[in-house]
């Protein structure tokens, strides 16, 4: 416990991630993170409803810049149906991977990138169920070593 508890995030994420899996279904944790991206798009837009307004919402800002002030990436029309933001993604691992220690926005950032194989800024189901089967084939091999 103690040498996980040491480890980076990305290493903490997926020991945590591979041991979840076994007890909520991942069917569940990905609509929860679904669910969780699609209120974020309805709270901005309930928010900031001015026609001056360019619509857009801190949802995913996946760039180079300073994450405190990162420029909002999409509106909330533009949020595909069914798929994950950066903040869904965050609000996914609180709910049900809440023991795994403190993390910063770069490290939940290079998660995100790294489950966002095709780089749109959301994650799709094909995208979390190839995430989630690389975590448990990678547990299992360290598990049988």
């Amino acid at each position: 416990q103690e040498k996980i508890a040491n480890a980076p995030f990305q290493q903490r994420m997926k020991v945590a991630l591979s041991r979840v899996v076994e007890i909520y279904n991942k069917d569940e944790m990905f609509e929860y993170a679904v669910e969780e991206t699609e209120k974020v798009a309805a709270a901005a837009v309930a928010e900031d409803p001015a026609p001056e307004s360019d619509g857009t919402i801190d949802t995913a800002p996946l760039d180079d810049s300073d994450p405190e002030t990162a420029p909002l990436l999409f509106s909330p029309d533009e949020v595909p149906e069914g798929q994950v933001s950066l903040k869904g993604l965050d609000s996914m691992i609180s709910e049900f991977l809440g023991g795994i220690g403190e993390y910063s926005r770069s490290d939940i950032e290079a998660l995100f990138h790294e489950i966002d194989s095709d780089g749109s800024g959301f994650i799709d189901r094909d995208e979390f169920d190839d995430f989630i089967g690389m975590i448990t084939t990678e547990s299992r091999t360290l598990s049988d070593s």
